[in-house]
């Protein structure tokens, strides 16, 4: 389904600006959120299945910035941090584990690992400093709950990433370890928050199931 949506939107040429110029400022365009939501599941979906993602990167001339949401203001720095981990995704699975990658030099590959590491930790450094954001305003009022539940699992996507990013680096010399010391504290790191998650949304079954989904 995931790989039919990404095919429509490319027929449809959501990906591009052409198709937006005779589009009214004053009308809410629903076409680039369409795309940059399937954009992000068929990151995802094919960094999780090990293959290539349909969309490619160097065909998309549509801003990655999106500036206005149906769903409120609050949701944009959100949405387009999941647009720039969706990229990054895209970018793990062809630099650390398509065929092309893993016949590279390790040398090359652990260069590689290590620039995507430090571009995630920009987006894992964001992620607690969302959480506070939005804590504070939900002290104020309930509506916010939802968002920061959805900040707090944003830290666990990233996470994840990073995990996956570290699990490419070799283990130390003499350790009988098949994990890097990296690799292994990110994970912790992800399961620590993960359960934080689940006592978040533990009273809210629907909000449970959409928080594993997600």
């Amino acid at each position: 389904m995931t790989a039919a949506a990404s095919h429509l939107c490319l027929t449809l040429g959501y990906h591009r600006t052409e198709i937006y110029k005779n589009t009214s400022n004053n009308t809410r365009e629903p076409r680039p959120i369409i795309f940059w939501l399937v954009y992000m599941l068929d990151k995802n979906v094919s960094l999780s299945l090990g293959r290539a993602s349909i969309i490619k990167d160097c065909d998309i001339t549509l801003p990655r910035d999106v500036l206005e949401l149906t769903i409120g203001p609050d949701w944009r720095p959100i949405h387009n941090n999941w647009i720039r981990l969706a990229e990054l995704q895209g970018i793990i699975y062809e630099k650390l584990y398509s065929p092309a990658a893993l016949s590279q030099p390790e040398p090359e590959r652990v260069a590689a690992a290590w620039g995507l590491a430090d571009q995630l930790k920009v987006l894992a450094a964001q992620a607690p400093v969302a959480v506070a954001r939005y804590t504070q305003l939900a002290e104020a009022d309930e509506a916010y709950d939802p968002i920061l539940m959805v900040a707090r699992s944003d830290e666990v996507s990233v996470y994840s990433s990073l995990t996956l990013v570290y699990r490419a680096l070799p283990p130390l010399p003499g350790s009988s370890s098949t994990f890097n010391p990296h690799c292994i504290d990110t994970a912790r790191e992800t399961m620590r928050v993960h359960q934080q998650c689940l006592q978040l949304v533990a009273d809210d079954e629907y909000t449970a199931s959409a928080y594993l989904h997600w």
